[in-house]
């Protein structure tokens, strides 16, 4: 399964993590998870995609209907 958070770098050479479901960078605490070094954009991505593993009312996947999410297996 594809994990819902991913980081890469961005025009300026520095790290974000980005959320594929909401296809937006990731917000912690009301910031965006932009400008981030390498270290903190892999541990803030291993970190929320652990959790969203660990949460089943946070599913989401290929194929769902608006408003819907759900995790295909």
């Amino acid at each position: 399964m594809t994990a819902r958070y991913e980081f890469f770098v961005d025009p300026g050479e520095f790290w974000l993590v980005w959320d594929r479901y909401e296809e937006l960078p990731v917000e912690c605490g009301g910031r965006a998870l932009i400008g981030l070094s390498l270290h903190q954009a892999e541990t803030f991505c291993r970190l929320l995609n652990e959790l969203d593993d660990c949460l089943p009312t946070r599913q989401w996947g290929a194929g769902i209907m608006a408003g819907q999410k759900q995790r295909i297996h």
